[in-house]
Formats: structure tokens, C-alpha cells, sequence
């Protein structure tokens, strides 16, 4: 979890601190700013300094992010409010219940039977 932007901001003057103490040391042994580059403390609290520095651009990025994120998730849901659900739209048709089925099937069955009784007159008339 990163750290807050105001224990960064502590750490970076903190390393500032010592950074500057540090060249005011190398100021009292004489040596030129072209030649600190050369010393190995002056080199390690220098990207010290540099690597908080990113951390606090980072943290802030998240920070821009994150409210981004809220103001968007606020814009959706209001959003949603405003629109009214729509009806789903199904090809399919109504279940029908167990006694309209018997019913149906009732109708069904009549309505085959009486196509399926043959006609008297028609009847005796193949036998002759």
C-alpha cells in the first residue's frame, strides 16, 4: 500500500536534509560540484532524494485517479436512476398450466375421433 502524501513529503525533506548537509560537507573538504559525482554517499542520498520524489508523483497520480473514478461511478449511478428499466423482449411463449394442457388435449382428442368416424351413407354405399 503506498504511503500518504504527507509521510512522502516528510521522508523528502528529510532526505533533503541530509542531502544538503552531506554537500555542505563536501563544500568544507573543497571538492568542485563536477567531482561530487564521484562520491558514493553524495551519489546514494542524491536517488534517495530522486526515488521520494517519484514516490509523491505516483501517490498523487493514484489520488487524481481514485477521485476520477469516484466522479465517474457517481455520473453511473445517476445515470442509472434516470433511465427506466427497459422490458425484456422473449420470443417465448407463456407456459400455459397443467389443466389448460388436459383441456387441450381433450379438444385434440375429439376433434380426431370425429375426423376419424366414417360416414354412414358413405359406408353402405362401398358395400353394395
Amino acid at each position: 500500500m503506498p504511503l500518504k502524501q504527507s509521510h512522502l513529503e516528510r521522508q523528502f525533506q528529510k532526505a533533503t536534509a541530509k542531502f544538503d548537509s552531506w554537500v555542505g560537507h563536501l563544500d568544507e573538504k573543497g571538492i568542485a560540484e563536477g567531482n561530487r559525482k564521484k562520491d558514493p554517499i553524495w551519489r546514494s542520498l542524491r536517488s534517495q532524494c530522486r526515488q521520494i520524489k517519484k514516490r509523491i508523483s505516483a501517490a498523487a497520480a493514484v489520488v487524481a485517479l481514485d477521485e476520477e473514478l469516484k466522479a465517474n461511478k457517481a455520473a453511473r449511478a445517476s445515470a442509472v436512476v434516470e433511465e427506466k428499466p427497459k422490458e425484456k423482449k422473449t420470443n417465448k411463449k407463456p407456459k400455459k398450466s397443467k389443466s389448460d394442457k388436459k383441456a387441450e388435449a381433450i379438444e385434440k382428442a375429439k376433434s380426431q375421433s370425429a375426423k376419424n368416424k366414417p360416414d354412414k351413407k358413405k359406408a353402405t354405399k362401398k358395400k353394395k
